[in-house]
Formats: structure tokens, C-alpha cells, sequence
């Protein structure tokens, strides 16, 4: 096969349809294809290519069939074969790729690539003057949940289409809260230490682990549980750990639709800024009391009763007393 792609003058004869066996050869898959316009790129198990269609040398034009796909003109697409990784996305040439690897019969390896279409929202707030209102919102509330309520919506509104904060264990339950951008009101569960291990890096960064960047996590692993109903396949993932005083304080998972960009490196700088934010006030958050809370707390101890008693208070209240320097040595 040559690189060159030429549109033939009338449909393909039998040869080109059928292999000696029979079955369909590589001219009928290129052709059927190269007509629904899909940019695949297939390799043999010991990564030669096998074949590339119009729409994938379009993407990544240095590829050609025979060579090995772990090439450096193959961009993001060969950095992700050398790795094994089985998702990519990235620029080459100027245009945003991503790429998902299959499997497929005799060990083979079907890359299906795609040109991200960047829609980008209308141009918001700065990050100073985002950090500076998420600063404000969330010192207004001591509240352990309304801090979370509120940096879920703070990150769902300007860095994602969607937010869940995942808080500390709670007996042996997982609280999370999410909301997505554009949306009133939250959405509360709780969860357990196995489904949240389905998150891609959402284990590392609850145990408070440094973030893993976007590009190194498929948001195709994301589970059904975590994105609400409605939001369709998602495109990017990002997950930044809230750490605290020796513990973790919790975690922020942020989505975007398939129709977005990728987080950059800027947008990730800004999340962990806002996270480092959040983290403290969700540390300083208070949980409310409930009434079973209250009837399990240690009551204070009796008033004395007796004389000695009494005497021992008021000698106790004596010493408790701050001193005052005199005149008298």
C-alpha cells in the first residue's frame, strides 16, 4: 500500500472485495471504511502496520502501511503504542487528536483516532478573579457539606461540565456530592472503598497522593455511577486529591464532555490552586450534630457536693487564676 489515496473512477472489482479464503480482505474493510469516513489505523500483533485510512493519513500524515506505528513523526499516537497505554490525546501538527486502542482477532491492534472539534465556552472570569470569588464563597460557611456543595459548583460552573467532591470515610461509607454546570441543585450518595476504586486515580488521590494529569487518564473508565444521567460519553478527566493535616480531606473529580477540549496544563495548575482552597476549608468545616450524636457525647462531670468537695473547686478555680506581678518580691 502507498501513501498516496486516490479516489478510483468506479466500485472495486472481486479481487479487491474478497481474499483467496473468501473472507473480506483489507481492500473491502479500507473501502467500507474510508466511506463512513473513520480514521483507523490497524497493526499486526508486533505493531506493523497493516493499514491506514484516508481519514487517518489525514490525522497523522507521516503514517504509512509497513512501517512499525512506534515511529516519532506518529506523534502522540506512537508515544502511546511505546507505552502500551490504550488512550492518547494530545496535539500533533497543530490539531488536537485522541485515540482509542482495540483489540481485535489474531492479536491484531485497531487504533481508532479522531480530531477533537475544540468548542470552547465564552471567555469567563480570570483565574485571579475565579480563585478570588471561590475565596469568598467558600469562607462564608463553616458547614463540612455546604463547602462541599459549593466547591462541587464552583468547579462544575467555570473549569467543568461536572464536579463531585469525594469526602472521607464514614463508616465504612463514602460521601460524595456532584453537580454539573448549568444545572441547579446538587446530587448526594454515598459510595464504598470498591466502586470508588473504579475511578481512574480517584483511590491515589483520596489516600493524598500527587495528581496524575488528565492526559495519562481515560475517561472511558469512567463509571456509570459517577456522571449523571444524560452526559453522554466523556471526553476528559481530571482527579485532584483535597489533602489535609495528615489525612486526606478528600478529592475533586472534574469531567468534560466529548465536544471539549482536554484539560491543559494551565486549567490543571488552576484546579490544584482551587483544590488547595477548598481543602482548607473543608478541613475547617464543621459536621453538624445530630440528636443520636448528641445522647452518644460524654457528659460533663457533676458539680461537687460535699464541703471537701466544694473546698477542692474553689482551690482548683484559685490556681486556675492568671497572676498578676506586684510590687512584692
Amino acid at each position: 500500500m502507498t501513501g498516496k489515496h486516490t479516489a478510483s473512477s468506479g466500485p472495486p472489482g472481486p479481487t479487491a472485495w474478497t481474499a483467496p479464503d473468501g473472507h473480506l480482505g483489507f481492500g473491502a474493510v479500507r473501502a467500507l471504511l474510508d466511506e463512513l469516513g473513520d480514521a483507523v489505523v490497524l497493526c499486526s500483533a508486533d505493531g506493523v502496520v497493516e493499514l491506514v485510512t484516508n481519514a487517518a493519513h489525514d490525522l497523522v500524515p507521516g503514517l504509512r502501511a509497513g512501517q512499525t506505528v512506534e515511529q516519532p513523526h506518529t506523534g502522540p499516537l506512537g508515544d502511546a503504542a511505546t507505552a502500551g497505554s490504550g488512550y492518547f490525546h494530545g496535539l500533533h501538527h497543530g490539531r488536537e487528536l485522541r485515540g482509542r486502542r482495540h483489540e481485535v482477532d489474531d492479536g491484531r491492534i485497531a487504533w481508532c483516532l479522531s480530531e477533537i472539534t475544540t468548542q470552547r465556552p465564552p471567555p469567563g472570569p480570570s483565574p485571579a478573579d475565579f480563585l478570588a470569588t471561590a475565596g469568598s464563597r467558600l469562607s462564608a460557611s463553616l458547614n463540612l457539606r455546604r463547602c462541599a456543595v459549593t466547591t462541587a459548583e464552583l468547579a462544575a460552573g467555570a473549569i467543568a461540565d461536572m464536579a463531585v467532591v469525594v469526602l472521607p470515610p464514614e463508616r465504612r461509607r463514602i460521601p460524595w456530592i456532584r453537580a454539573v454546570g448549568g444545572e441547579p441543585g446538587v446530587h448526594e450518595d454515598v459510595t464504598t472503598t470498591a466502586r470508588v476504586a473504579e475511578v481512574p486515580g480517584l483511590g491515589e488521590a483520596l489516600a493524598g497522593f500527587p495528581p496524575v494529569p488528565s492526559r495519562w487518564l481515560d475517561p472511558a473508565q469512567a463509571p456509570s455511577w459517577l456522571l449523571p444521567e444524560g452526559f453522554g460519553e466523556p471526553g476528559a478527566l481530571l482527579v485532584v486529591p483535597l489533602p489535609g493535616n495528615g489525612v486526606a480531606a478528600g478529592a475533586l473529580v472534574l469531567a468534560r464532555r466529548a465536544d471539549r477540549s482536554p484539560f491543559d496544563e494551565d486549567e490543571e495548575l488552576l484546579t490544584r490552586v482551587f483544590a488547595a482552597r477548598g481543602r482548607s476549608d473543608l478541613r475547617g468545616g464543621v459536621v453538624p450534630r445530630t440528636a443520636g450524636d448528641r445522647r452518644r457525647a460524654p457528659k460533663p462531670p457533676a458539680p461537687p457536693t460535699g464541703p471537701a468537695d466544694r473546698r477542692g473547686a474553689h482551690r482548683r478555680l484559685l490556681l486556675a487564676r492568671p497572676r498578676r506581678a506586684t510590687g512584692r518580691w
